[in-house]
């Protein structure tokens, strides 16, 4: 079973993002009531910086079993998908 993300929960974290000037909400035409998130250039620079850290854990903490098509993320997707 996919992971499920409730309404609230995308909507706190988008307004912590917004209050840390990393994206900016953008009302829509059609429907009125939706908004497109846009990255700022603060976000994508913070962006730039965090994603080699998070790779390098992720390296460190599972090495070459989580790897793309490594070990670890093949078993995560059998259990994802139920196998």
């Amino acid at each position: 079973m996919a992971p499920t993300c409730k309404k609230w929960q995308i909507s706190l974290m988008l307004k912590a993002l917004e209050a840390k000037a990393m994206i900016t909400r953008v009302p829509c035409r059609e429907p009125a009531t939706a908004k497109r998130v846009e990255i700022t250039s603060s976000g994508l620079a913070s962006l730039r910086i965090a994603m080699p850290i998070a790779i390098g854990v992720q390296r460190e903490m599972f090495g070459a079993d989580g790897e793309i098509g490594g070990p670890l993320l093949c078993a995560l997707r059998h259990v994802e998908i139920g196998e």
